[in-house]
């Protein structure tokens, strides 16, 4: 049985003691993990001469796409995390790169399902979508209007979400002006609508 740490023989087989094994798949920019990786390693190892074979893996903690290693050292104990994405304002967030991804190949794949049903207008293919919204209303004794609205987009033929659009009636920019009595800002916020 290969899920044994301490075999039969009485020998302990130290290769094969594991903290933590990840399972599944992951998304890893191999160029940056690959140089943190060596950022790390080379920083934690100012003072002992430490070799790689006593850097660890210790844990894993997913975020969407992403993935947080966690590293630890077992002779000097040092413990040191690295993403496999970047997460730096340079770099589209993954998460993000993928949604964006999707929902345009959603709108590519509805285009298609009309294509191959012929269904051109004018040299143009129109998407059947379906459409839904809330801008709640409601009264219990007083007239309230809520200052947020949402709307959906759906695809008809592939049920999968092409657009979500979320509104807002409250303006901080606007109310933060009104507050400093700035007339400029709230004209030009008027004027936009």
């Amino acid at each position: 049985d290969n899920t044994l740490v301490i075999e039969t023989t009485g020998f302990v087989d130290t290769d094969r003691i594991r903290q933590h094994e990840p399972e599944g798949d992951r998304i890893v920019n191999m160029s940056f993990f690959h140089k943190e990786l060596h950022r790390v390693f080379h920083e934690h190892k100012q003072g002992i001469d430490c070799p790689f074979e006593a850097w660890r893996l210790k844990n894993t903690h997913r975020q969407g796409f992403k993935t947080q290693f966690f590293y630890k050292c077992d002779m000097c104990l040092y413990e040191a995390n690295i993403w496999s994405y970047p997460t730096n304002c340079k770099t589209v967030d993954v998460n993000i790169a993928i949604i964006a991804g999707t929902t345009t190949g959603i709108g590519q794949l509805e285009k298609q399902l009309v294509l191959e049903r012929n269904e051109i207008i004018n040299n143009r293919a129109y998407i059947t979508v379906v459409a839904d919204g809330s801008w709640a209303k409601r009264s219990y004794g007083t007239a309230y209007d809520s200052l947020f609205g949402v709307g959906a987009i759906i695809g008809y033929r592939t049920t999968k979400v092409l657009f979500v659009g979320i509104r807002n009636k409250f303006c901080t920019i606007y109310h933060i002006a009104e507050e400093k009595d700035i007339k400029d800002i709230m004209q030009t916020i008027e004027l936009s609508g």
